[in-house]
């Protein structure tokens, strides 16, 4: 049987309401709420985690804590919106769900513990993607071109 404990890192307005409802709900060997976190505290959970969950609903532009994610290994399910297409590839380095949807949350995340090497597989190579495309001596190599070009 696997062993699954959720862990919903930072803070935010639902913060006491998910303390006040796993408590009330005996869920405190299986979600744990770390509230705001260093930098070093997050690498290091990144390290440990299997599987990242970022269904962000807002059309914010590049997330890096998906690129903090899949630098770490960590297979992905994510929300097709913003920049999430530049750094994965549907069903190659992770899954895309749909926005606000709780059940293809649900259904991608039971994928991945039924198929947990697959899932493994495509967070290595997730990474190794992010480490061609994403490494400061191509950006800066971008960032020339955009400067040379204007």
């Amino acid at each position: 049987m696997v062993q699954v404990i959720f862990v919903i890192a930072g803070d935010g307005e639902l913060y006491p309401d998910l303390t006040k409802r796993v408590a009330t709900d005996h869920l405190n060997k299986k979600v744990i709420l770390t509230g705001n976190l260093t930098p070093q505290e997050v690498r290091d959970l990144l390290r440990i985690t299997d599987v990242f969950v970022y269904p962000s609903h807002h059309n914010e532009g590049f997330p890096n804590s998906i690129l903090e994610a899949g630098a770490s290994g960590c297979f992905v399910i994510v929300t097709d919106n913003a920049g999430t297409s530049e750094i994965v590839a549907n069903n190659l380095t992770g899954s895309f769900i749909k926005q606000k949807s709780s059940a293809e949350i649900g259904q991608t995340l039971t994928w991945a513990l039924d198929n947990h090497k697959k899932t493994q597989k495509m967070g290595m190579k997730l990474r190794e993607e992010i480490k061609k495309k994403f490494n400061w001596i191509k950006i800066a190599e971008v960032f020339y071109k955009v400067l040379s070009s204007s």
